[in-house]
């Protein structure tokens, strides 16, 4: 027996059971057991919340779906609910409706009743049976009355399209598989009506996912299958399913997969996971990966020990409700919901439950410190008399996600049949001061003796345990409440670019006030931002107008109204502005950063080790609020970039570098993309060279960009410096060049703006360089890594641009050495052949 497990189990089977099909033409088939029969007349019935049973088996060769159920109706039932439940396990025999034996799959409202006979109560469900397996249905009436048939009507067996529906006096394992409550054998009398649930694979298989829980307590058993998102099943394929402990590194998973039910598996686990599935279409031999599926590891409030009482008939929890005493205003009341209305309380059909979760059937009620509050408990009968029993609350003060039946029972007391309302229990109790402020459990239970220590396990006897969620608040708010401090990730800004604004400094120890943000472009003028009511950050994209925002709390008991100072987001000048560029992949896929950098005597570096960086997080860091780096033309500048992840594995990755020498605010390809270099998991840091032209603009500002990628291919982001990509970081810089003073200048100052483009190459590349200083004659040799020299060639020079192109497109891929020699002064640059 479990708590959340089958409380969770029962909707990710509806979520897997109960989705809208996909526009698929598949031929129906319906069953109906007034067809072709005799005695079928729905002359009896079960009274209100009454159901009757049916088993169906499905031996189709496939999985079918039941998408429509039809029962014995009068006019009477127009605006009854009816509810469709299941069993996998309960074939035949005494039957009660409660998890985690029986589940329900679909429910709704009866319309359309115009007299007597089988009318659909139950439409467009999507109930899915495997190929091969045997369920016992139960058709649930919320009344006045549940429709049947007694006596011996014939056939109780009928059977079409490979399924075959067993009705009434039909046995199994020697008991009859049809009961009306506690009557039996009784006959449905009604339909069914089925599809194939699998769609054929060979236009569907890129829509493939998995379906199932998304959270899960641990140690406690769960099931995913693979179909399209609406859950239905797809056939012809075969299966290989994989899990990851990281959602990077993958490895096959060894359970068998039931092939019938969408290669479903079983799995338990004690922290998060994720799944995905290999599968292969055999009519057309393709094969797709679907995307990955985490199971996380649901919050402890969901999570308590299992507990349940141990007789199923007898009294049960009905009506639970808590009242704050201060004001009589109920804050969460169990009668919104038709198992908790507390009526009738005798000879109640729905007293029949061992366990019931509610953990997300009611809203959280909030439950404040210091406050009183008054809990009602009313009980409910499956017989004609009260059974003597006591009822019990436990919360979760401490949020440890145990029961401390010491400091942590609420709510203890005798439900004797004495009093006014000899069904209810009534209690008030005090929430304590140190209670711990969030979700947390709450546990009603009823049962036939005390609970001796934890509520935890079966309680002998009859009864019900019944869960909630419930939230432990501050109490609320009496005067102006403090608005906090507004901060942004950036607060001068470049138009396009991304801000976060970030406000957790409001005031926290009251509640019940009203918080909202508000954006002005004067502080004049504020107006409210939508739907951002309580939430602590905006993403906003900045568009080029300066900005303020504040933070405006409101105490509706008060109506005092309080703000946040204004932070105002301003217009960077338009020298610090370039072309958008930015790693967009966000969390999970951005998964490297530039950990530093360095160029002459400029050093930056956020510290940290190449791998298992927990400061690798950065999409784009902008430094043109930094002092401008200052270089001069004409001279040489050695630089590096050093490589880091937040990971455990090494990623290889792009950096290109670029400096507008001309100051146009672009940066021109191929003469300002500077450096373009790889790293690999034995080289994370990079190292070269740059000369500076002596052409570059002088004393003003202008811009340089690293780009760090993980996409090492050729792109358009990396190699031209503009656009979003996935996963990396671009850093900004402000340079400005100087011209160089005569100390320290070397002959290579002859030559003014070397570089070989494109780099990579296939082959053919060209180099190219100017110089003032008379040159005569100009040297290229090219070398390979281990120095052997691969071709040489000499040329006349008269001046101007230098440029030629050479061709090595007979080399092996890999990494050669270009030296350029103009009358004895050299410079060399690394070319990538691909």
């Amino acid at each position: 027996m479990t708590t959340i497990l089958h409380f969770r189990l029962r909707y990710i089977i509806l979520a897997l059971l109960s989705g809208i099909c996909m526009n698929v033409s598949a031929q129906s088939t319906t069953i109906n057991t007034t067809v072709g029969s005799t005695g079928y007349n729905g002359n009896n019935n079960s009274g209100a919340n009454g159901f009757i049973t049916f088993v169906v088996e499905n031996n189709s060769g496939q999985a079918i779906k039941i998408t429509e159920v039809g029962n014995y109706c009068q006019t009477l039932h127009n605006n009854s609910v009816s509810t469709l439940w299941y069993s996998s396990t309960s074939l035949s025999g005494p039957v009660t409706l409660a998890t985690p034996t029986w589940n329900i799959a679909a429910s709704g409202s009866v319309s359309g009743i115009t007299t007597s006979g089988i009318f659909p109560v139950l439409t467009g469900i999507n109930f899915q049976i495997p190929d091969g397996a045997i369920y016992r249905l139960a058709i649930h009436n919320t009344g006045p009355e549940n429709n049947y048939t007694l006596g011996t009507p014939t056939p109780n067996t009928f059977t079409a399209a490979g399924v075959t529906m067993r009705v009434g006096d039909y046995q199994i394992g020697g008991q009859y598989v049809g009961y009306a409550v506690a009557n039996n054998p009784r006959f449905f009398t009604g339909s069914i009506t089925f599809e194939p649930a699998a769609i054929p694979c060979d236009d569907t298989l890129t829509s493939a996912v998995i379906n199932g829980v998304s959270s899960i307590c641990p140690n406690k058993q769960f099931s995913l299958a693979v179909g399209v998102p609406s859950g239905t099943f797809i056939s012809g394929i075969t299966y290989q399913w994989q899990y990851s402990l990281n959602g990077n590194t993958w490895a096959n998973f060894t359970g068998v997969p039931n092939v019938s039910a969408g290669g479903a598996i079983t799995d338990m686990i004690t922290a998060n996971k994720w799944y995905r599935c290999i599968v292969k279409c055999t009519s057309k031999n393709e094969t797709y990966i679907t995307p990955a599926h985490k199971v996380s590891i649901a919050p402890f409030y969901y999570c308590y020990c299992d507990n349940m009482t141990s007789v199923d008939g007898g009294a049960n929890v009905g009506k639970v409700a808590i009242i704050n005493t201060t004001n009589d205003d109920s804050v969460m009341t169990k009668s919104v919901l038709s198992t908790g209305t507390g009526v009738p309380v005798y000879n109640n059909a729905q007293a029949n439950k061992l366990y019931t979760g509610y953990h997300d059937s009611l809203a959280w009620p909030c439950l404040y410190r210091d406050s009183t509050y008054r809990f009602v408990i009313t009980q409910i009968q499956s017989t004609a008399t009260l059974q003597p029993s006591v009822a019990q609350v436990y919360i979760d003060f401490n949020r440890d996600g145990l029961y401390d039946p010491n400091t942590e029972k609420v709510f203890l007391k005798a439900i004797d049949g004495t009093g006014s309302s000899p069904e209810v229990a009534v209690l008030a109790k005090k929430m304590p001061s140190s209670a711990q402020v969030g979700p947390t459990g709450m546990r009603v239970i009823i049962s036939e003796d005390t609970v001796k220590g934890a509520p935890c396990g079966t309680i002998t006897g009859y009864g019900e345990v019944e869960d909630y969620i419930i939230k432990i608040c501050y109490r609320p708010c009496d005067s102006p409440v403090k608005g906090g401090i507004v901060v942004s990730t950036d607060t001068s800004m470049c138009k396009g670019y991304e801000y976060t604004l970030t406000d957790t400094t409001y005031a926290k120890t009251v509640s019940g006030f009203n918080r909202s943000w508000q954006v002005s472009g004067d502080q004049k003028s504020w107006f409210n931002i939508f739907n951002s009511e309580e939430k602590d950050t905006l993403e906003r994209v900045f568009t080029g107008q300066p900005l303020f925002y504040r933070v405006r709390t409101i105490c509706p008991t008060t109506n005092d109204t309080a703000y946040s100072p204004s932070t105002e987001i301003k217009v960077k000048p338009g020298y610090k502005c370039y072309c958008y560029s930015k790693a967009v992949g966000g969390l999970g896929l951005d998964s490297s950063d530039i950990g530093g950098m360095s160029i002459g005597t400029y050093v930056h570096n956020s510290g940290g080790p190449h791998l298992l960086n927990p400061a690798a997080y950065y999409p784009r860091t902008d430094f043109t609020d930094n002092p401008p780096i200052e270089l001069y033309t004409d001279s040489i500048y050695h630089f590096s970039v050093f490589h880091t992840m937040p990971g455990t594995e090494h990623g290889d990755a792009k950096v290109t570098i670029f400096m507008d020498f001309n100051n146009n605010h672009e940066y021109d390809i191929p003469a300002e993309r500077i450096y373009t270099g790889f790293t690999s998991i034995g080289n994370h840091t990079l190292v070269d060279n740059v000369l500076i032209p002596m052409n570059a603009i002088l004393d003003v500002p202008t811009g340089m960009r690293v780009i760090l990628n993980n996409n090492v291919g050729p792109n358009t982001p990396s190699d031209s410096g503009c656009g979003p990509y996935t996963s990396g970081e671009t850093e900004d810089y402000i340079l400005i060049f100087r011209k160089k003073i005569a100390e320290g200048i070397t002959d290579a100052a002859k030559l003014n703006g070397f570089n070989i483009h494109p780099n990579p190459t296939t082959g053919r590349f060209n180099i190219r360089f100017s110089s003032n200083a008379e040159i005569d004659e100009v040297k290229v040799r090219i070398t390979n890594v281990t120095g052997q020299l691969v071709q040489q060639h000499t040329y006349g020079y008269e001046g101007g641009v230098f440029s030629k192109e050479l061709d090595i497109t007979n080399q092996a891929a890999g990494v050669y050495f270009v030296e350029l020699d103009a009358d004895g002064s050299k410079l060399m640059q690394k070319l990538i052949v691909q």
